[in-house]
């Protein structure tokens, strides 16, 4: 390895499940400092991800997988920030963010009500939701969610994480009333991508698609990319949205803020470039989680994240004050 690496390792308590396919509560995960600056590597196993102890191991051999090459990257861009004692964020404004719900079975219609009046409090455009394990329950909560929100124009983001199949996901479709299609914004990655499946799906009630671009930069049968720059390089996600006219929508990993903040620069430089491709983000994950002191550090209002204090990503001084070790 060219560089010292150190790192420390963090658990998140996760208030809810955080998906269907998501459902621990504890989630591991390691920040790496390299040269002062600092990334997040927080795996989620259930979506692929080897194991935290597993890449840490790699990583000490010189291997890197997708989330330890991202992690070393954002230190790398952090990093030379706060040699040079600046914000990450200096001539940026980072976009806004959908309203991210996650265990929506459990929820009331006056839950329900009660979702729609923060979102209408705090400027959120959009509700986020996970399904994919019991349609038929999930169409009876999606029908209470849409009539709660009667009378505002949030829109429905419903992701499926690959879980259903072309045939399942279309009669899904054909099951759900026209309430909610005039609500769906767009459906995230409803059976595992198949140009010609997915442009045939496209057309059935005219429902947009976005894609997590986890399976390379294709473009054919969707309308929105899917970015989450704890795995993923953007650049070329941009550069083919700029030239196909796709969609953008930068989202967190649901991982430790320092991760949750890179996410958040990625989409605010991407903004900035291109103002009309990005859309309402994912970036507002940190209220999934039981507070700890970076939580309590974090920066936000209604439903955009705000700037952290300090220097690259920020968070100086509460990282001086853990506990950093060699990687062997």
């Amino acid at each position: 390895m060219d560089a010292m690496i150190e790192y420390s390792l963090y658990e998140l308590h996760a208030i809810r499940p955080l998906s269907p396919i998501a459902t621990k509560l504890k989630r591991p995960g390691a920040l790496l400092r390299v040269n002062g600056g600092v990334g997040c590597l927080q795996p989620f196993p259930e979506l692929g991800d080897e194991p935290l102890k597993a890449q840490l191991e790699k990583l000490a051999d010189g291997v890197k997988t997708p989330g330890v090459d991202r992690a070393l990257k954002c230190a790398a861009i952090d990093g030379e920030a706060r040699r040079q004692g600046k914000s990450l964020f200096d001539g940026l404004e980072i976009p806004k963010s959908h309203y991210l719900l996650t265990d929506f079975l459990r929820f009331s219609q006056e839950e329900f009500r009660n979702v729609v009046s923060d979102c209408k409090n705090g400027g959120f455009s959009c509700i986020k939701i996970k399904g994919g394990r019991d349609l038929d329950a999930e169409i009876r909560q999606i029908e209470k969610l849409a009539w709660s929100c009667d009378g505002t124009d949030i829109k429905l983001r419903i992701d499926f994480n690959d879980q259903l199949t072309q045939q399942t996901y279309e009669a899904f479709l054909s099951k759900i009333s026209s309430n909610v299609l005039s609500r769906v914004d767009y459906i995230e990655d409803p059976y595992p991508y198949e140009a010609s499946q997915w442009s045939a799906s496209r057309k059935v009630k005219n429902v947009a698609l976005a894609k997590d671009s986890n399976v390379g930069l294709v473009t054919e049968g969707f309308d929105a990319f899917i970015i989450k720059p704890a795995v993923q390089d953007p650049a070329p996600y941009v550069f083919g949205a700029a030239i196909n006219k796709k969609r953008l929508v930068f989202t967190s990993y649901m991982d430790h803020p320092i991760g949750q903040y890179y996410a958040a620069y990625e989409a605010a430089l991407a903004s900035k470039n291109h103002p009309q491709l990005v859309d309402t983000c994912g970036l507002m994950t940190h209220n999934l989680f039981q507070t700890n002191t970076f939580f309590e550090m974090l920066r936000s209002e209604g439903s955009r994240l705000l700037a952290p204090v300090g220097t690259g990503l920020g968070f100086d001084g509460a990282l001086g004050s853990l506990d950093w070790k060699m990687l062997r």
